[in-house]
């Protein structure tokens, strides 16, 4: 149990439990419905779901970088996964299945996630924008569980651009294993210093468009307050840190406090909405 559970990477799935009830709050006052709490629970299931089933085909990858992983580290059999996988997505899918909006959102999120890390993981940049876009999306996703899917197009926007940022960080942390077993990444390909531009590139976009919502009178002042120091100081931090010291260590230190981060953001969204 220990070892699904870790497979799962429950930090994650909280945060995309989190993400999509926090988008249904932007457009009602009580989330706490069945339907919204049954699609929070759907998209937190997809994503443990996709977080197995890279485990399951980064298991070569993972004895190198990862060592430590339920896999790797023999702690679940690969045949266990599976059977936690299948059943994590039949789950998630039967939570909305009488939504066929939802039902086909996270049916095609679930496809395109195994597809990811089946073939687009190693390919140059296209799983990293994937799996950007699913996790805007699941802002999205919430919103139209709760009737109005524009309240959450710029906390979908962040998202995708916080994830994407994240990625590439990741690119850079795995490079050895994935150069190892023929994963054509783009820290693979390009190397080191293209992929820090890169990161360079989404921090500045992401830091400007941070401004958007409350310079179009969708935020009010305390969001400024929250995101600024909370969200905008962090990445200028990060981007620092990440040319300073572009260790292994130091590449998932930053991806954890990016992780959270979002975290942060989302409160800043909220006190920009509700208060």
């Amino acid at each position: 149990m220990k070892a699904l559970w870790q497979i799962s990477r429950p930090l994650n799935v909280f945060i995309a439990f989190l993400s999509v009830f926090f988008s249904a709050w932007l457009v009602v006052d009580d989330p706490f419905t069945v339907l919204i709490i049954r699609t929070a629970l759907s998209a937190a299931l997809v994503t443990a779901a996709a977080n197995v089933i890279n485990d399951i085909f980064d298991l070569d990858i993972d004895r190198v970088n990862k060592p430590h992983r339920p896999l790797p580290a023999g702690r679940l059999s690969v045949s266990r996964a599976w059977w936690f996988y299948n059943g994590l997505n039949l789950l998630a899918l039967i939570l909305v299945i009488d939504q066929p909006a939802l039902l086909s959102i996270a049916a095609g999120s679930a496809w395109l996630l195994y597809l990811y890390s089946k073939t687009l993981k190693r390919l140059p940049f296209g799983g990293n924008l994937l799996v950007a876009v699913i996790s805007g999306v699941a802002f999205l996703y919430g919103a139209l569980a709760a009737g109005d899917v524009s309240a959450a197009c710029f906390p979908a926007l962040f998202a995708a651009l916080f994830h994407l940022a994240r990625e590439l960080i990741k690119d850079l942390e795995d490079v050895d294993g994935d150069r190892q077993y023929g994963a054509r990444t783009l820290a693979v390909q390009y190397g080191r210093t293209t992929v820090l531009k890169m990161v360079d590139a989404v921090f500045i976009i992401l830091f400007s468009l941070l401004w958007l919502p409350f310079l179009v009178g969708l935020y009010n002042i305390y969001y400024i307050y929250m995101v600024m120091p909370g969200v905008a100081g962090v990445l200028l931090w990060c981007a620092l840190s990440l040319h300073q010291n572009s260790s292994v260590h130091n590449l998932a230190r930053i991806s954890m406090i990016l992780k959270i981060d979002m975290l942060i953001g989302l409160v800043s969204i909220y006190a920009g909405v509700k208060l």
